[in-house]
């Protein structure tokens, strides 16, 4: 039952473009565009930054979910009430990410690209909060179709994520 790893993964990834929506020039590797304002390269190294500390923060609770899933009777009421918990408690955790990623500000050039990223993350992140309903509600085979559809936006967004560069937003397993 790998499956509420692939839901973790799905917050993960959503925090990649959490904060899409400032304005900056991509044509610069360095610090700053001719403008002034960050490049590509600062926003993926501030973004990256925030996903590692995403990724340290819900370490534990990926490790718990795979013991879990592995454990002898992964799908008894009590674990499954408990991988609910861990999905809430990574969401807690995905907000916070969010809120830090929408701070930065990314290059205007790569808007259009953020912005899709962003949405393919929303949908992704409402996928596992649906899934930890599911969980609480005992309904496996909800929770078999909530997976089936978090699949290919979880695969969307990360090689969406590689192809603009990033290092560490995206690349949860």
């Amino acid at each position: 039952m790998k499956r509420i790893a692939l839901l973790l993964t799905a917050l993960a990834v959503t925090g990649l473009v959490a904060g899409c929506g400032g304005g900056a020039s991509s044509s610069s590797s360095g610090s700053t565009g001719l403008s002034g304002e960050p490049s590509k390269a600062a926003y993926i190294k501030a973004a990256d930054s925030v996903c590692t500390e995403y990724q340290g923060d819900t370490a534990s609770l990926r490790k718990e979910a795979e013991e879990i899933e592995e454990s002898a009777n992964p799908e008894s009421p009590k674990n499954l009430v408990r991988l609910a918990e861990i999905l809430h408690e990574a969401d807690a955790h995905a907000a916070k990410e969010y809120a830090a990623l929408k701070e930065l500000e990314p290059p205007v050039a790569d808007r259009s690209l953020i912005d899709t990223m962003l949405g393919k993350a929303e949908e992704a992140a409402a996928d596992a909060r649906e899934g930890a309903e599911a969980l609480e509600e005992g309904e496996l085979s909800k929770f078999t179709e909530i997976e089936k559809e978090a699949a290919p936006l979880n695969s969307q967004a990360k090689g969406m994520a590689e192809g603009y560069g990033f290092k560490v937003c995206g690349q949860a397993e």
